[in-house]
């Protein structure tokens, strides 16, 4: 894991460079050098580290120290990358600071035989936990953990990532900072007027530090920590949920955050999305949501305005 922390490392230098330098023929050389390495960093975490995660078992995958605050990692998936989540909880698991829990959340009616891969089962004694729940798509990823750990801090990640080694260190640390604030590594910007759509938002790889503003979208999968207290009944509204933002989880959780006056802290000025775990047969959601003709996701944040009468 010493080359993994390095590698990664090298990966986010290389595309802070990729983005600060414009123009001119070194733009052009870091921008070779940053997709070259890119790709083959990509194709190394694919090919190598599953075999090397089952060679080399993590201990223990849980906080064993005593601390003031708890911090549970929740997560959810799907038949489709079931076979590939184990991947991106290692990388959790194995993390620099590790967290007091780690939720997996299914549906019952996705896995109605509650049969799961050996690769996921023997992170159990890892310290994982499994829950099966009712089908709310991807807001499975943070709806049960507001409700049943509520005296903790959640932090959402996605199913499809190597995670970098310091993902928890810095969002605590944020956390401490800013203990009100949502606090997040990548996020897109929303215009100050909320009527813009989500399709002309600057996106992830906008490279500002945000401090302390309503207007910074969380990308909730690349890490995102609510603060304990965080939720209430309006956000965990089933029928609201499924009737309104049934895709758009993100969008929904913004948009509750926006009608508190809860601010979002993005404690990097510039940090590069991570590594994606190669699932095979599957189509991302973020690109079927922000599809250019169908525009889901604007015509979900439309509805979502109405419902909070933002103006």
């Amino acid at each position: 894991m010493f080359f993994y922390k390095i590698f990664y490392r090298y990966y986010f230098h290389l595309k802070r460079m990729k983005r600060s330098k414009k123009t001119g023929l070194l733009h052009g050389v870091y921008v070779k050098l940053c997709d070259t390495y890119a790709y083959y960093f990509w194709v190394l975490l694919n090919r190598k580290y599953p075999a090397y995660f089952l060679k080399h078992p993590v201990k223990y995958g849980l906080n064993r120290k005593e601390r003031k605050e708890k911090y549970i990692v929740s997560l959810t998936s799907f038949p489709k990358r079931i076979e590939y989540v184990h991947l991106a909880i290692e990388t959790i698991m194995r993390g620099s600071v590790k967290p007091d829990g780690i939720v997996l959340w299914l549906a019952n009616e996705q896995f109605p035989d509650k049969k799961l891969p050996e690769n996921l089962t023997r992170l159990y004694e890892k310290g994982l936990t499994v829950r099966f729940c009712d089908d709310l798509r991807s807001h499975k990823k943070y709806f049960y953990a507001f409700k049943e750990y509520g005296d903790a801090n959640i932090i959402t990640v996605d199913d499809d990532m190597f995670y970098p080694a310091d993902l928890l260190k810095i969002l605590i640390k944020g956390h401490k900072k800013a203990p009100q604030d949502v606090i997040c590594l990548c996020a897109a910007k929303i215009h100050p007027d909320f009527k813009t759509m989500p399709t002309e938002w600057q996106g992830f790889e906008n490279n500002e530090k945000i401090n302390g503003s309503i207007y910074a979208q969380p990308y909730t999968g690349a890490g995102t920590l609510y603060p304990v207290g965080f939720a209430d009944d309006k956000l965990l509204d089933k029928e609201k949920i499924m009737e309104i933002a049934p895709t758009a989880d993100d969008l929904w959780v913004k948009a509750y955050g926006i009608s508190k006056g809860i601010k979002t802290t993005k404690i990097n000025r510039y940090r590069a999305f991570y590594i994606i775990i190669d699932i095979k047969d599957d189509e991302a959601l973020y690109y079927i949501n922000n599809d250019t003709e169908q525009n889901v996701n604007n015509i979900t944040w439309q509805k979502i305005s109405a419902y909070h009468n933002f103006k």
